[in-house]
């Protein structure tokens, strides 16, 4: 019998292991999956799909790692303002039995919107979502940065994600103008700013690599800019996506999918 149970348990621990192991898997499939669709989302478009990946992701794991929160924000926000019929379905799930998270989620996303539409939702996710934890969210959000950052100064780390995120969900340039702004901190800012300044310069040069809307975006603000610190350390971001393009040479085309670029480069704005 003693045999018979040490059996059992081990194919139970066995088991669990497996559960646990799959269940691992499927959040890096789904974090990759939905990394990929956010940095490349400006080239393909999928409005049809943000109501499903916006409850799914408030969902998951992944929610749980704060420094996304707000970058992920600002990613469905960018959509929103453009898309308040998108902004309202989206609004109507949640509020259909959503959890907690999914409310949180929105009423960040509906307050960076900063759109008269997105303005009147606050106001009224606000009327019928009367619990103290979700008021205590309303209240947290009015502090967000409106009517964002493109207007505001930038001045913590999370603030650069946010306006990759927009550029992510848009593939505009004035969130990519208002990073490059910031360039000459890294050598004139003080305290906090020389770091902010020095993680504009790499994400500036790492994602234009990635990204040819980022490098054309890039190489025009380097013929209109009158400023030599900003236009000698843009060049040297420039330089540097031509470096990493030239040094890897077609093998980031060969792993391309569906027309979109598949590399280890890819900057997650949800990790």
């Amino acid at each position: 019998m003693a045999r018979l149970k040490i059996t059992v348990m081990f194919f139970l621990v066995a088991a669990l292991s497996v559960q646990a192991a799959t269940a691992e898997e499927t959040l890096d499939n789904f974090r990759d999956d939905l990394g990929r669709w956010v940095t490349f989302y400006y080239m393909k478009p999928e409005p049809q799909k943000v109501t499903e990946t916006f409850v799914k992701y408030a969902n998951s794991e992944l929610f749980g790692r704060a420094n996304g929160r707000l970058p992920m924000a600002a990613f469905f926000a960018a959509i929103f303002r453009d898309n308040p019929d998108l902004m309202r379905e989206t609004y109507w799930q949640v509020s259909q039995g959503g959890s907690r998270d999914a409310k949180l989620l929105l009423v960040y996303a509906v307050r960076l919107a900063n759109t008269p539409e997105s303005r009147a939702l606050f106001t009224q996710a606000r009327t019928a979502w009367t619990s103290d934890g979700m008021q205590q969210v309303f209240g947290e959000a009015e502090k967000l940065p409106a009517p964002g950052l493109l207007e505001g100064e930038i001045t913590q780390p999370v603030h650069l994600d946010m306006l990759w995120a927009t550029f992510f969900a848009t593939g505009e340039s004035a969130p990519i103008e208002k990073i490059i702004s910031i360039l000459r901190w890294s050598e004139e800012g003080k305290g906090i700013q020389v770091a902010l300044g020095g993680a504009a310069s790499w994400s500036l040069a790492s994602n234009a690599y990635q990204h040819k809307r980022v490098y054309e975006i890039c190489a025009l603000k380097l013929l209109e800019t009158g400023d030599p610190v900003t236009k000698r350390l843009l060049q040297e971001a420039v330089d540097r996506a031509d470096e990493r393009k030239s040094a890897e040479g077609e093998s980031k085309e060969e792993s391309a999918s569906d027309d979109i670029p598949a590399s280890s480069h890819i900057r997650l704005v949800v990790l």
